[in-house]
């Protein structure tokens, strides 16, 4: 386990920080690994399109907002693994825009470039990864959302190859993570 990723500091660095500079629409630090597993130790966020359980889902916009009963099966599956979701990263309406700007919430700001966007629409878990406060950041990506936020913001996107368009991924600081 990489210990600059740890819950402890993962606080510590957030109670200095706005919603705008790190990403999050919503955080519970709280929270403990549901398994162990190959991905024990990782603390990662979950793209704010994707239910888990207890937490909000605003689908990027603050009038769609619904507290999840059950946990999307990719997002389960990581959780079965051992990693740890301890929150949601922002995401524009309905993750349809190239930058992430959510309705109603605030606007994540490119580390890299302050006043920019961080690119759309996991630009949450790309301003996460990018500040250093996740060593990884689930997202999605159809169409360059998980391609252009990490370009964007100096990181790494990762989309897996599929038959559908629309797949989930990973935000990372290195390949190697």
């Amino acid at each position: 386990m990489d210990s600059r990723f740890s819950l402890k500091q993962l606080a510590r660095v957030l109670s200095s920080l706005t919603p705008q500079e790190h990403g999050f629409t919503y955080i519970d630090t709280s929270r403990r690994p549901k398994a162990t597993g190959r991905l024990s130790g990782w603390i990662l966020s979950a793209k704010d399109l994707n239910d888990v359980a207890g937490m909000p889902t605003s689908l990027g916009a603050k009038h769609r907002a619904y507290n999840a009963e059950t946990t999307d099966a990719t997002i389960a599956a990581l959780e079965d693994q051992g990693a740890l979701i301890v929150g949601k990263s922002s995401t524009p309406e309905l993750g349809l825009r190239v930058d992430t700007e959510p309705v109603d919430m605030p606007h994540p700001v490119n580390p890299l470039h302050p006043g920019a966007t961080p690119g759309g629409s996991s630009g949450g878990a790309a301003v996460q990864v990018a500040r250093g406060l996740l060593r990884a950041a689930h997202g999605s990506d159809g169409g360059g959302s998980l391609r252009v936020p990490a370009a964007a913001c100096g990181v790494v996107g990762f989309k897996q190859s599929g038959t559908d368009l629309g797949v989930s991924g990973f935000i990372t600081r290195t390949v190697a993570d």
